[in-house]
């Protein structure tokens, strides 16, 4: 076997050219620091996957990115990320949602919220009174116990249940309110209940100057996997691929990483700072040396849901449903081993042939795990028995494209503070050592981006501490 050659320090070593990985090293160049991003893999985007057949464009992971808020928005276009960037439909702000069999749109407003068909007169009157509930003081509570306490039973089984499954594929039983949604338990620990508390964040905000911000919903026209490619150009230092890490030990100055390069030479990288950004139940599996492997072994990892995600094609014809929103949600008290689907070709153009329609269906989750393991044919007859009464679809698909995910989503459950705690600590313990990715401050793409930027300002600050 080659000899490791002498390498030059970097300042970070970035293990997992993932979208997270990706963002913090363009980010962290910005800062003016030397990057080197080693990945397993043959290619870069992680879960983000976009593939392209028979005029069907289909996004094998993430579907979109919602813009929440203008800071990363901002940031993609200060990069110049936002070549190509399209916003979904105007349609997409009708969401549907499943009852008793029946596809119903979701409330938008005041008006829309007291006239719906999802929640009796008495939930409804209930709302009214959610100001005057009780706080608790909590630590952690489960999303449903919190929803059930501070709204009643109907709009957990016929909201934020649904919800769960489209953000999470979780159960709302077992899912930390704190974590989960911390934005919702901060308002009920901010004014008392979610009401007082809403309006006590907006009139700080107002008091701060801050504009108001109107979410939204984009991509990117070639699908998003234009998103890591873009950020991959305009790194000075290109992400290394297909390499096989041999060993990752401290080091006096930092640490030390031993690999296999693409071409199958063996290389040293020395670090002043390293970041682990791969999926959490791979840390174990990592080359740590002798005494750093317990340390990083007994890291309760969370659980993770089992995914399948499913492109169904159509002629328009076949499709009775106007399909003019973002997509229906399916609770879990439907009993649906299908959580839901969007309706990908009205959110973004060129998502199907002309005279067709795309869905993006999902399917399993933490309610129906075992459907990872269903054969391609068992899957789609489960998601067309349950679509065709909600859609009015007649007939077979003309394309078909289903992904497995047999760890899709972290689930952020009851005792996920402890988790977090026994990662903080490890990174206490271990100086210049890092974990960053969907498994802190929400599981989303702008979750990931958001948090990244954020980290790079943070480790440019404490390399430029330590030289």
């Amino acid at each position: 076997m080659d000899s490791a050659p002498a390498s030059p320090a970097v300042d970070v070593a970035i293990i997992g050219a993932g979208i997270t990985g990706l963002a913090l090293a363009l980010e962290l160049e910005h800062q003016g620091l030397s990057v080197c991003i080693l990945e397993r893999s043959p290619q870069i985007g992680g879960a983000i996957q976009t593939v392209q057949e028979d005029g069907y464009l289909c996004e094998r992971g993430p579907n979109s990115l919602l813009l929440r808020r203008p800071d990363v928005a901002e940031w993609l276009r200060h990069r110049e990320l936002d070549e190509g960037m399209v916003t979904a439909n105007e349609a997409v702000k009708t969401r549907y949602l499943v009852k008793n069999g029946r596809v119903l749109p979701m409330p938008s407003g005041p008006l829309s919220a007291a006239t719906t068909p999802l929640y009796s007169l008495g939930a409804k009157l209930g709302v009214l009174g959610e100001p005057f509930r009780p706080a608790t003081h909590q630590e952690d509570e489960s999303v449903a116990d919190f929803v059930s306490r501070r709204l009643g039973p109907e709009f957990l089984d016929y909201g934020i249940a649904a919800l769960v499954n489209g953000i999470y594929a979780g159960d709302a039983e077992r899912l930390s309110i704190r974590h989960a949604f911390s934005r919702v338990w901060n308002l009920e620990r901010k004014g008392g209940s979610l009401i007082k508390g809403a309006l006590k964040l907006k009139r700080e905000r107002k008091e701060r100057g801050e504009a108001p911000y109107h979410s939204r919903i984009v991509s990117w026209a070639d699908g998003l996997q234009a998103l890591p490619q873009q950020i991959a150009s305009r790194l000075q230092s290109r992400p290394q691929l297909s390499v096989q890490l041999k060993q990752i030990q401290p080091a006096a100055d930092g640490w030390q990483l031993t690999y296999h390069d693409e071409a199958g030479g063996t290389q040293a990288l020395q670090a002043r700072q390293l970041v682990v950004t791969p999926p959490v139940h791979t840390w174990s599996r990592l080359p740590w040396t002798a005494d750093l492997q317990p340390h990083v072994a007994q890291i309760e990892q969370p659980r993770y849901a089992p995914v399948v995600t499913m492109l169904l094609g159509f002629k328009r014809e076949q499709v009775r449903h106007s399909l003019d929103g973002f997509g229906a949600l399916i609770p879990p008290k439907e009993n649906q081993r299908v959580l839901g689907a969007i309706f990908s070709s009205t959110l973004f153009p060129q998502r199907a042939p002309e005279g067709c329609v795309a869905l993006s269906c999902f399917l399993g989750g933490m309610h129906y795990p075992q459907l990872i393991e269903a054969e391609d044919a068992e899957l789609r007859r489960i998601a067309l028995e349950s679509l065709r009464p909600l859609l009015g679809i007649t007939g077979e698909p003309e394309k078909v494209i289903l992904t497995r995910w047999p760890r899709a989503i972290p689930q952020y459950e009851l005792g996920y503070e402890r988790f977090l705690q026994q990662v903080a600590q490890l990174e206490a313990t271990q100086a210049g050592l890092h974990f960053l990715g969907n498994f802190r401050e929400g599981p989303g793409l702008y979750d990931c981006l958001d948090l990244a930027r954020r980290k790079a300002v943070e480790l440019a600050k404490a390399t430029s501490d330590t030289v």
